[in-house]
């Protein structure tokens, strides 16, 4: 299932009680709340975040990854 980060705050707002434009909790603010959930699930739980792909390498220690 496919959750919009639109849908995770309107949701939020709806928990919060939150009507219109954000007199108690301002959308960037709970933008910036659901980042910060983001960075620690990614830290807590690194194969919830991570890729598998082939990639090719150069010559050097250097690469670039995409």
């Amino acid at each position: 299932m496919a959750e919009t980060v639109g849908g995770v705050i309107e949701r939020a707002k709806r928990i919060l009680q939150e009507r219109g434009d954000g007199i108690r909790w301002t959308v960037e603010e709970l933008v910036a709340w659901l980042n910060e959930a983001y960075v620690i699930v990614a830290i807590q739980r690194p194969d919830a975040h991570s890729k598998l792909a082939m990639i090719s390498l150069v010559a050097g220690a250097r690469q670039e990854i995409p």
